[in-house]
């Protein structure tokens, strides 16, 4: 119990940490993978509401496979990522498992979890922690895997909040400068350059 403790007080330091947005993605799924059952970690951010899947950060690192989307319909995943469910699988096999293991991030590995990026309303994507053991989970790894979980929801909806907050004073600085430009002028065409300048 004291080692998932100290598993959740690091997250929850990297999660409110200043450094970049990507840096703690990282972070976390580099913590998630230093336990020695796991062997490798995928967190999978949805672009939009009903968008594919991305690969956002590989632990350890895997340049090719990042920013590829991710098709799962005929994959366990797809409860996952569109119901919210978690997916625990002890022993990926051939045939049931054949559309997933397609997917060269999951080929070799032998267990994986997969839960739900979520808040109250919102699956903002997915992670999966993958080993080449058969490897049983109980019911406080679970509840730690869903809290760390609720913590990676938390920096992504923040960003999403950022981002969008910053696109809107962007905005709104470009009214104000127009509407600055027409109060200051009468000559159409004046008014026409300086305003195109502002927008673009």
């Amino acid at each position: 119990m004291a080692k998932e403790i100290e598993l959740l007080k690091k997250v929850i330091r990297l999660a409110n940490s200043s450094i970049g947005f990507d840096d703690r993605l990282r972070g976390i799924m580099d913590l998630l993978v230093r336990r020695e059952e796991w062997e490798k970690g995928l967190l999978f951010i949805k672009a939009s509401e009903q968008g594919p899947l991305s690969l956002k950060v590989a632990s350890p690192r895997d340049p090719a496979g990042e920013q590829q989307p991710l098709n799962l319909p005929k994959t366990p995943l797809d409860a996952c990522c569109q119901r919210g469910q978690t997916v625990f699988i002890d022993r990926l096999n051939r045939k049931e498992h054949k559309a997933l293991l397609k997917i060269p991030l999951f080929k070799g590995y032998l267990s994986l979890i997969a839960l739900p990026i979520q808040d109250d309303t919102v699956i903002y994507g997915i992670v999966c922690l993958l080993s080449r053991q058969t490897l049983s989970l109980n019911p406080q790894e679970q509840d730690l895997l869903d809290m760390i979980s609720r913590e990676l929801a938390g920096i992504i909806r923040n960003s999403q909040i950022y981002t969008e907050s910053r696109k809107r004073i962007s905005e709104l600085s470009v009214l104000y400068q127009v509407g600055k430009v027409i109060g200051s002028t009468l000559e159409l065409e004046d008014l026409l350059k300086r305003t195109v300048a502002i927008i673009a």
